[in-house]
């Protein structure tokens, strides 16, 4: 069997709802929890669009290999690693969550890249 493209959509869009949940609803202590300290409403955007990925991961779960879900692949791959880099030049990195989220989004963005160019 081996681990499929619609289990890696499985893993992203339970991560996004969680972490867009928190920023939306909880944004005080999703950023004390990451050390940042102001721009509330940007963040409460960023969750929005965090449950939108979600959403549109959940609805090409099943989607045939086209270019929809190769431009999906490219979408996720690209939004992974400008996050990854961003978290480097702005976050503290002392603090243990934001190397949860910068390992997360590694391995999230090396899979994606993974299926991204993965002959079938």
């Amino acid at each position: 069997m081996g681990f499929k493209i619609k289990h890696l959509f499985i893993i992203n869009i339970i991560t996004s709802l969680l972490f867009g949940l928190g920023f939306l609803f909880m944004t005080e202590i999703q950023n004390t929890m990451l050390g940042i300290e102001d721009n509330l409403l940007g963040f409460k955007y960023f969750g929005l669009a965090l449950i939108g990925n979600a959403i549109l991961l959940f609805f090409s779960i099943n989607s045939e290999d086209n270019p929809a879900r190769k431009a999906i692949l490219i979408y996720n791959s690209f939004g992974a690693s400008l996050l990854v880099i961003l978290m480097f030049v702005t976050l503290d990195l002392t603090i243990i969550m934001v190397w949860v989220s910068i390992i997360l989004q590694t391995v999230l963005c090396c899979l994606h890249a993974y299926f991204l160019f993965k002959k079938e």
